[in-house]
C-alpha cells in the first residue's frame, strides 16, 4: 500500500471519527445530560448552558475535520506551509461560525477564532510572494523564500568538454524561492514556460537581474540575482592604521576592494579607492590571486565568505 493511500485512509478515518463523535455524543450523552434538573445556569439561564455545552462538544469534530484536510493534502503531496495555513484558517472560521450561531453571539470566543482565521489567511499573502521580476508557474505554491541583501550565487551558464558545469560567481542581492510544482504538470512543461518567459537577464530600474531556474519533479527553484553594489563606507581605515598593521603583522586585510572572478587584477574603481582612500601609491600595487588558498573563515556561511572577500597588503 502506497504512502499516499495510507494518508488518504487516515483522512477518511478522521472524518468518520468526527461524525461519530457528534452523532453519538448527541444521542447518548448530551440529550441525557440536558435532562438533569440540576443543570447550572449560564448567562442567566440553563438554555445558554445547553447551547455552550453543545458547541463545545461539536467544535472537537470540526478540529478533527481540519486534521483530515491536512492529511488529504499530504496524500496529494501538497501539504505546503501555505496550504496548511489555509486549512487551519478554514477550520478556525468554521469554529467561529459554530460558536456564534450556537451561543447567539453571547460567547465571546467567536471573535478570537475570527482573529486567528484572519492571521492564518493573511500569513501566506504576507510571507510567500513571488519576486517582482518573475512570477511562479501557474498553480505552484511557495515552499520557502530566502533573501540575502548581499549574497553569493554560482550562476551556471553551460558545460565544458568534460561535462562539468561552467559559470560565474555573482555577488549581489539574492532571492531564492522554492516552489512546489502543481500536480499533473511535467518538468519539461514547467521549464519550457520559464524558458519562454525569460531571456537570461532582465533589465530593471535598479540595474540588471539574472534569473536562474531549476525544475525538479516535485519542486522548482527560482534564483534572482540583482546586480547592485554592496553598501560601502561602513568602515573607515586610515593610512596610519594600515601602517601599524603592516609593522605589527607584516600584512593587513582591506575590505571593499573588488576583482573580476578568477582574476588577480584589481578593478579600476578599486585601485582608485586604494590610492585615494588608503594612500597607497600606484607604483607599489601588484596583484597576486591567492584568495582560494588562504581563507580566514569557513566558506560554508555567508559571514565567512564576506570575510574571505578581501585584499591583503603585504610588506615586501
Amino acid at each position: 500500500m502506497s504512502h499516499s493511500t495510507l494518508l488518504l485512509i487516515a483522512a477518511l478515518l478522521a472524518i468518520g471519527v468526527g461524525i461519530a463523535h457528534s452523532l453519538l455524543g448527541e444521542m447518548y450523552l448530551l440529550t441525557r445530560l440536558f435532562r438533569r434538573p440540576d443543570l447550572p445556569t449560564l448567562f442567566g439561564s440553563t438554555a445558554s448552558t445547553v447551547r455552550t455545552l453543545r458547541f463545545a462538544w461539536h467544535i472537537t469534530t470540526i478540529a478533527w475535520w481540519g486534521f483530515a484536510a491536512m492529511l488529504w493534502l499530504a496524500s496529494r503531496d501538497a501539504l505546503t506551509q501555505d496550504n496548511a495555513l489555509v486549512a487551519l484558517a478554514i477550520t478556525m472560521l468554521a469554529t467561529a461560525a459554530t460558536i456564534l450561531v450556537a451561543s447567539r453571539g453571547k460567547h465571546m470566543a467567536w471573535p478570537v477564532f475570527v482573529a486567528i482565521t484572519a492571521a492564518a489567511f493573511y500569513a501566506p499573502t504576507a510571507t510567500s510572494q513571488d519576486h517582482p521580476l518573475v512570477s511562479a508557474y501557474a498553480g505552484s505554491t511557495v515552499d520557502s523564500r530566502k533573501v540575502e541583501e548581499f549574497g553569493e550565487y554560482r550562476l551556471v551558464t553551460g558545460r565544458d568538454a568534460r561535462g562539468e558545469f561552467t559559470g560565474e560567481t555573482l555577488n549581489s542581492r539574492l532571492t531564492r524561492i522554492v516552489y512546489r510544482n502543481p500536480v499533473g504538470h511535467s518538468t519539461l512543461e514547467i521549464f519550457s514556460n520559464y524558458q519562454t518567459a525569460l531571456a537570461g537577464a532582465i533589465a530593471s530600474d535598479k540595474g540588471t537581474a539574472y534569473v536562474a531556474v531549476m525544475v525538479g519533479r516535485q519542486r522548482s527553484q527560482v534564483g534572482v540575482i540583482e546586480i547592485t553594489g554592496m553598501q560601502e563606507g561602513m568602515v573607515v581605515v586610515d593610512a596610519a592604521a594600515l601602517g601599524r598593521g603592516l609593522d605589527r603583522d607584516g600584512r593587513v586585510s582591506v575590505y571593499g576592494i573588488y576583482f573580476d572572478t578568477d582574476k588577480s587584477g584589481v578593478k579600476p574603481e578599486s585601485k582608485a579607492a586604494l590610492v585615494t582612500s588608503y594612500g597607497v601609491a600606484v607604483a607599489r600595487l601588484e596583484g597576486h590571486g591567492v584568495g582560494p588558498l588562504a581563507p580566514v573563515a569557513s566558506n560554508a556561511e555567508e559571514s565567512g565568505r564576506a570575510k574571505n572577500r578581501r585584499v591583503e597588503l603585504v610588506t615586501r
